[in-house]
């Protein structure tokens, strides 16, 4: 990838996503497209790349912008805000609520981690919770909506017994159990 492409590639996620790439990011972002380029029947990352900027057609577009973006995500993440988050944050606005209900928009969400960790923590408490959770990409939030995930990814920030009251065998993986399923909804949102 050449300096240049780097730069349109950064004004590209800029304008549509919001997002910001640095050069030390080159690499990576060669890498994630390298798929891409592969699906699309592109020789290689610069072809298509080419092909973006003769062409710019939307699904292509997102498609590279998808491939660009953070999916990094956990089960709690980030345990100290959180915490604050759990023990006071959401009982404080629990008790300012004359229903009780707490509604967490969760923006940015990817695969929903942190989003089923927000209604958990609610549930909990013993707390109404209705978390609406959104992201830019499609993949991350189909991935959220099914509550699929795999023992690695469960074991990422929950104990045992916190996924074994949350989630069951499925498929041989764990699925979110239905109460907790009820507590969210997921869509795509561009923050922009």
């Amino acid at each position: 990838m050449t300096p240049e492409d780097f730069d349109k590639l950064q004004s590209l996620l800029s304008s549509r996503a919001g997002y910001r790439l640095t050069r030390d990011r080159m690499q990576l972002a060669e890498h994630r497209l390298g798929p891409i380029a592969r699906r699309e029947g592109y020789a290689n990352v610069e072809a298509l790349l080419a092909n973006l900027w003769a062409n710019p057609v939307a699904s292509l577009g997102w498609g590279v912008i998808e491939a660009l973006l953070n999916p990094e995500t956990w089960f709690r993440r980030d345990r100290a805000p959180f915490g604050v988050f759990e023990r006071e944050l959401l009982p404080a606005l629990a008790a300012a609520r004359p229903s009780g209900q707490v509604k967490v928009w969760s923006a940015g969400c990817s695969t929903g981690q942190e989003a089923w960790s927000v209604a958990m923590a609610g549930l909990e408490a013993g707390t109404r919770v209705e978390v609406v959770a959104t992201d830019l990409s499609h993949r991350a939030i189909e991935k959220a909506k099914s509550g699929l995930y795999t023992g690695f990814e469960i074991q990422r920030g929950l104990n045992a017994r916190t996924m074994l009251r949350w989630f069951e065998p499925a498929e041989g993986q764990w699925r979110v159990k239905s109460d907790l399923a009820q507590a969210e909804r997921f869509g795509r949102a561009n923050l922009l």
